[in-house]
């Protein structure tokens, strides 16, 4: 009996971990590798969806977004190499960080009219919290 309950824990572990590198597999594959350029003119096209944009208004988030794209390509290649920074570094990265958060925002808000800004404001909300649910339940 006490062999019959071994294996079956055994087989149990074996298809679970199993299950869950397929999932990793699955999900990293379906991932897409844009160029910045790509990457700016799909943010360009879902905010004119979106917030309905005049032809001036998309240019101006499309270069926005083109620079804020190469941002996050620097960045991520980056990452691997600056795991290891002292506590000064971390702080001095993230206040840059955060500094460009600040300045992206307003430009955003001298570009968009109060409607569009409005909207905007809570489209991004809405998707900082579908990312924390995600996250959430990724770990459990």
């Amino acid at each position: 009996m006490k062999k019959i309950v071994g294996m079956l824990v055994l087989v149990i572990l074996v298809s679970t971990t199993s299950f869950a590198q397929k999932q990793h597999q699955k999900r990293t594959a379906n991932k897409a590798n844009f160029t910045a350029e790509q990457q700016a003119e799909l943010m360009t096209k879902r905010l004119t969806l979106a917030l309905d944009l005049t032809k001036a208004q998309a240019s101006e988030v499309y270069d926005l977004a083109l620079e804020k794209a190469q941002e996050q390509k620097e960045f991520r290649a980056d990452r691997a190499k600056n795991r290891d920074l002292s506590d000064d570094e971390r702080f001095k990265r993230k206040s840059e960080r955060l500094d460009k958060q600040i300045a992206h925002k307003k430009e955003m808000k001298r570009i968009l009219n109060d409607e569009q800004y409005e909207k905007w404001e809570k489209m991004r909300y809405k998707k900082r919290k579908n990312i924390q649910q995600k996250l959430k339940n990724k770990h459990f």
